[in-house]
């Protein structure tokens, strides 16, 4: 859905191993052109790849035993593992951990310039780290619908938390790391 290049540029090198064989479903909202290229990318490369809208991730992965690994990017890694991300990551993480239906493990790809020295305090703590979003922790605007789609489109740029338990693991250029392990690598490298 995020059109993620790093997620497209694993898929690709993945593909160019002969000696496996995957088929790849992808989220598209519709609106992201970098999804849709992706996508093509990925067609080009020999891959079979269903795209599926957002509204079908619940179905899909209840529904296709096959699914074994779910890999997402990322805007920003925390220091504590957990991922700003602006697709809806949250949301597909739990759904992944707590859908019927097999083992399925859910992955994030980050490049490690992408990983930052702050841990957020308490969610949506999302503020720290340069995003400005909207709080509605404090329900000011009950029963006031935003006014005119430029309102609504602002919405759509904002981000969620993923907590790093939801996460089995981070694929960076560096190899793939647990949670866990982000807080070394921002002591030795960044």
């Amino acid at each position: 859905m995020g059109g993620s290049r790093t997620v497209t540029t694993i898929l690709l090198h993945a593909a160019a191993d002969h000696s496996k064989h995957f088929k790849v479903i992808y989220v598209v909202d519709g609106v992201n052109k970098r999804a849709d290229l992706a996508v093509k990318q990925l067609r080009d490369a020999g891959l079979e790849v269903e795209t599926i809208s957002p509204n079908k991730i619940a179905y899909v992965l209840g529904n296709q035993k096959m699914i074994n690994l779910v890999l997402v990017g990322s805007e920003v890694v925390m220091q504590n593992g957990g991922v700003i991300s602006g697709m809806g990551t949250a949301q597909l993480a739990h759904l992944t951990k707590t859908v019927k239906g097999g083992i399925k493990r859910f992955y994030v790809a980050a490049e490690t310039h992408k990983i930052c020295r702050k841990t957020p305090i308490a969610y949506p703590m999302v503020n720290r780290v340069g995003v400005n979003q909207k709080d509605i922790s404090k329900f000011e605007n009950i029963g006031v619908d935003p006014e005119g789609i430029e309102n609504m489109l602002k919405e759509d740029e904002e981000v969620d938390y993923t907590d790093p338990e939801l996460i089995d693991g981070i694929i960076t250029e560096q190899g793939v790391k647990m949670a866990s392990q982000i807080w070394e690598m921002v002591d030795d490298y960044i």
